[in-house]
């Protein structure tokens, strides 16, 4: 199919809306109807974002000139050199220009650099080993792991990943072999379709890189279902475990419930095992605290060690525990404890709410760190109240809520850099057709309340919504979230952009 691509780069928003014509400039590239994709990146080093076309059969590449267009000439086909690859784009070497990296299913790991035309021959990067599933995927295995400014390559293998930190001279370290849970997700199509197609995808695994013991030196921690390994710097991370945290074994000790209980719906929540390494007396190393059930235990210097010794402090609740949060509460640089819990909710009060509006609350328990120790009693209790409309009135929004919902998150329009200011305040769109680029529009992402929930980082999303107003709040008072107006929300950071044009 033919698509006509209409470049648009004002200097400004506000010059959208004036008088004056914006200069226009009209580029058509032919895109195959096979999945092609088009991506934005600088692939020559000269800070303007360039047209990538992926496809089925490889790379193709439109280089942007100094008037905002792009290179109309011809675009010759980088393909693919294997049928059974992982490939990702990112600036390996370290030099501001994105590299098309690929990883074989041998576990060669092999750079091509782009040129006027197109992608040139292979730099082999490392040979190692890895796991790969059947087909091109693409997979985010170029990553700074230690959080040294080099991108390191995280290569899957079976029951393991292969972690290669990348030395200041560009070579790349020795393997550390680290333990995870495999998560394939395989795609089978659908069965009475003559053109359906299957694949499967593999994840690269969670793990991340942080002065664990707070001697100054980056370990590394690594999470399975079972449990947490942390490795650390001695001076160079340790391929086996320094110490581990064994989930399953502790939630052993947290008493089991019997059968459902309907009177109190919140209180079948299971939170299992949960863990916080911060530091909370000012002394190295930092400390461990610890949920197992409805008691929260405190280990100062834990982080060197984990729960070989007795706990400096225990304290419990009753109730629906529900979360269990250490963060900086009143400014003072010491981090306090806070406790979530949830309302008595029975299946007929839940019932009630079908044809009468109502209410759920949330209570927020601060217990005040004095030098590591919190508080034996709450410091500042506050109310998170949720305000419930008659659910039957409700229930006659869904199908627009989810149309709403589904219109907004079909909107492809995204955040960039590109103008190469190192400000990614800029938006591209796609609308009638069109790929439309808009410089200096994109809103300041801390004016995006909503903006956790979006990337799915949750205590991001707890701190915009909910927390940050606790924090201005004397004891006692309460914030109310009204969810009748769950309809005037923004869902999606494309439609949040579109909006911003």
């Amino acid at each position: 199919m033919l698509a006509a691509l209409l470049l648009a780069i004002p200097p400004t928003c506000v010059a959208l809306q004036a008088d004056a014509e914006p200069a226009w400039r009209q580029y058509a590239v032919e895109i195959p109807g096979d999945g092609t994709r088009l991506a934005l990146r600088d692939v020559n080093g000269d800070g303007r974002a360039d047209l990538v076309e992926v496809g089925p059969d490889g790379f193709r590449i439109a280089l942007q000139q100094t008037d905002g267009g792009f290179d109309p000439g011809a675009r010759p086909l980088f393909a693919w050199p294997s049928s059974h690859l992982a490939w990702c784009l990112a600036d390996l070497s370290g030099d501001g220009v994105i590299e098309l990296v690929t990883l074989s299913a041998a576990g060669e790991v092999t750079s091509y650099s782009a040129g006027d035309d197109g992608f040139g021959a292979g730099r082999s990067v490392l040979k190692s080993q890895s796991y790969l599933p059947h087909g091109v995927n693409r997979m985010g295995f170029a990553r700074d792991v230690d959080v040294d400014g080099r991108l390191d390559l995280v290569l899957p293998g079976s029951g393991k990943y292969r972690i290669h930190l990348q030395r200041e001279d560009g070579t790349f370290a020795d393997a550390l072999e680290i333990a995870f849970d495999v998560d394939v997700q395989y795609r089978v199509g659908d069965p009475e379709s003559l053109d359906a197609t299957f694949g499967q995808t593999l994840r690269v695994p969670w793990f991340r890189i942080e002065d664990v013991d707070g001697d100054g030196t980056k370990d590394l921690v690594s999470r399975t279902e079972e449990r947490v390994d942390f490795h650390f710097a001695q001076p160079t991370l340790s391929a086996t475990p320094t110490w581990s945290l064994d989930l399953e074994e502790l939630a052993k000790s947290i008493p089991k419930r019997e059968g459902v209980d309907l009177d109190n719906l919140l209180a079948n929540i299971d939170l299992g095992v949960q863990y916080t390494i911060e530091e909370l007396d000012g002394k190295a190393p930092r400390d461990l605290v610890l949920q197992l059930g409805g008691t929260v235990k405190v280990y100062l210097g834990g982080s060197a060690h984990g729960v070989q010794e007795q706990p400096n402090q225990v304290l419990k609740i009753s109730g629906n525990l529900l979360g269990v949060l250490v963060r900086d509460t009143d400014g003072d640089d010491q981090p306090d404890l806070q406790l979530l819990r949830g309302d008595k909710v029975s299946l007929g009060r839940v019932l009630r709410w079908l044809i009468l509006p109502g209410s759920l609350d949330f209570e927020f328990f601060t217990y005040k760190n004095t030098n590591g120790e919190f508080s034996r009693k709450p410091t500042r209790r506050n109310t998170v109240s949720l305000q419930i409309p008659r659910l039957l009135s409700l229930l006659d929004e869904v199908e627009e809520l989810e149309d709403e919902i589904d219109r907004q998150q079909s909107v492809p329009a995204r955040r960039i850099d590109l103008t190469g200011d190192g400000a990614r305040n800029d938006v591209v769109d796609i609308e009638g057709g069109e790929l439309l680029f808009f410089a200096d529009c994109a809103p300041s992402e801390d004016e995006d309340k909503l903006r956790g929930f979006r990337t799915g980082d949750m205590e991001q999303a707890m701190r915009d919504l909910v927390l940050d107003d606790l924090d201005r709040m004397e004891d006692g008072e309460t914030k109310v979230i009204d969810i009748g107006d769950l309809d005037t929300w923004t869902y999606s950071p494309g439609a949040a952009l579109r909006a911003s044009r």
